[in-house]
């Protein structure tokens, strides 16, 4: 049987051939061309309906494009993305996330203009002993750890680690978010003070948070073995 990539793609030339496999990113100044399934993955915490909402707008919108006899670029798959991410962060994120955490959205905002890849000194200077408001608690939290335990776990900030790590770890990527690594690399960096790694802010929120990434590089950038790989050793129990 093909690989599921591969039917993907089968799927897309059949049924709309008008919509490309592909798709080109252009951070600090390089051009980036991944599957479009990864461009659309790397924006969501990896939650079916996710994608489907995703994929639901670029051939709704390539479609009338094409009706229109219009030529179908890049922008346009990329603008219908970008659109895209701003809808799941309301309702995927935002109106999920802080039914629990009340100042969900007061505490990203501290996050505008920052850059993506944050050092601890930088985040704690960003977050500046500002207060979590969560509804199980009479008193909001200001403990560094449970703050970045939260923020990972709801796939707001993630780890990026150095190869050093993901060798003893047997890690298949420097780029760890709860969606792809699981608890036990943060717990364990956690104990270790966050040493050999820096945070991440979700890839999804760069353009939401004017996020700046100017020097620095691609996050989350994976291909199809990568996933293989994820599904094999990760996803499937033993």
């Amino acid at each position: 049987a093909d690989q599921p990539h591969k039917r993907l793609e089968n799927v897309l030339r059949n049924a709309y051939p008008y919509v490309p496999l592909e798709t080109m990113t252009t951070m600090d100044g390089v051009d980036h061309t991944m599957p479009l399934f990864i461009d659309v993955l790397r924006h969501t915490f990896w939650r079916p309906r996710e994608i489907l909402i995703y994929f639901a707008k670029i051939i709704a919108v390539l479609r009338d494009i094409k009706r229109r006899n219009l030529e179908i670029t890049s922008f346009a798959v990329g603008k219908c993305i970008s659109d895209t991410t701003r809808d799941v962060i309301r309702t995927e994120f935002l109106n999920e996330f802080q039914r629990h955490c009340t100042n969900l959205r007061d505490i990203i905002e501290r996050f505008r203009r920052s850059k993506q890849i944050l050092t601890r000194e930088q985040i704690d200077k960003i977050l500046g002993g500002y207060a979590f408001s969560f509804v199980d608690r009479d008193v909001g939290v200001v403990d560094f750890p449970t703050q970045m335990r939260f923020l990972y776990e709801i796939g707001f900030i993630g780890l990026e680690a150095d190869r050093k790590v993901v060798e003893r770890l047997k890690l298949l990527h420097t780029d760890i978010f709860w969606f792809n690594a699981g608890d036990e690399p943060f717990e364990v960096m956690l104990l270790e003070g966050f040493i050999d790694c820096n945070f991440i802010i979700h890839p999804v929120f760069c353009e939401f948070l004017d996020l700046d990434v100017r020097g620095q590089r691609l996050t989350l950038k994976f291909d199809w073995n990568y996933l293989q790989q994820q599904e094999s050793y990760v996803i499937v129990p033993s």
